[in-house]
Parts: structure tokens; C-alpha cells; sequence
């Protein structure tokens, strides 16, 4: 649906729930031009061999703390529960 999610002094929380794991990816600006390049189509960026973000987080062409929290993040949408 578009958007950005900024940290924002004053936030004491944001909800996830209506994202998954590839929404969250590609909400991430700075792993964009990296998403196709991915050894698989699914690649969530977490512990797949031939990531091109985890690569490009290694060569120092994405910050260190922007993967890092977008892994707690991403923890976040794997741990939730469903509710029926």
C-alpha cells in the first residue's frame, strides 16, 4: 500500500500485524536495490545462503543497525501468533 515506517521520538509502539515477512522487506529502503539479486525469490534476508542484503550489510553498503533492527522487527512478524 506504500508507505514508510520512520522512528519518531514519542512512538511507544508500532503494529505489524498486517504485514508479513516480504512487506516488511521491502519496506526496508535501503535493501531495494538488493531484493532481486537474492539467490531465491523468497529470501527474507535472515539465514538464506546467496543474500544479497546480508552482503551488502557486510560490505558496509548497508548499515549495520538498519539490518539489525529490521531482524528484531522481522522477529516480531514471525513470532506473532495467529488468531482465528
Amino acid at each position: 500500500a506504500g508507505g514508510l515506517v520512520a522512528d519518531t521520538p514519542g512512538f511507544s509502539s508500532l503494529d505489524f500485524s498486517k504485514m508479513d515477512e516480504t512487506d516488511l522487506a521491502e519496506s526496508v529502503l535501503e535493501f531495494r536495490p538488493y531484493l532481486s539479486k537474492c539467490r531465491f525469490n523468497d529470501c527474507v534476508h535472515q539465514n538464506e545462503p546467496g543474500c544479497a542484503v546480508k552482503e551488502a550489510v557486510a560490505a558496509g553498503k548497508i548499515p549495520q543497525v538498519r539490518y539489525e533492527d529490521y531482524l528484531g522487527v522481522l522477529e516480531m512478524i514471525q513470532d506473532r501468533k495467529e488468531t482465528y
